[in-house]
């Protein structure tokens, strides 16, 4: 399967990376993180904890999240690593539903850097 102008994120590091320091964006179907990088083309990763359902489940749900970046890469500003999270509700949706929430929270990140704010959480007392 290739991707255009997009790599595929294997290493663990990147995907705390973009856990760490990227924006992010929630829904009750996908969980997007995105983060600029520094290379002239994409990046994308897919996570699926065994929450989502057993191997069968969590594989569907990743094909689906394929099947909906391929069909919004053409649009993607290159320069950009993302992480998509699959959620319960992903097993039981259709690329077209995936495909319209994963374009709203890339738009979303990306072009207007609209996000759930992080916000760095005081040291607990007694604690160093």
């Amino acid at each position: 399967m290739a991707y255009r102008h997009t790599l595929v994120i294997k290493e663990n590091r990147d995907f705390k990376r973009l856990y760490a320091r990227g924006k992010f964006q929630t829904h009750p179907l996908l969980v997007t993180y995105a983060l600029k990088n520094k290379s002239g083309c994409s990046r994308f990763g897919i996570t699926a904890s065994k929450k989502v359902g057993n191997a069968v489940c969590r594989n569907r749900a990743k094909r689906i999240i394929r099947a909906a970046y391929r069909q919004l890469e053409p649009q993607l500003n290159p320069g950009w690593d993302f992480i998509f999270v699959a959620r319960t509700q992903t097993v039981q949706s259709k690329t077209p539903q995936i495909y319209e929430v994963m374009r709203r929270q890339v738009e979303g990140i990306t072009v207007h850097g609209k996000s759930v704010s992080r916000q760095k959480q005081p040291p607990r007392p007694g604690k160093k």
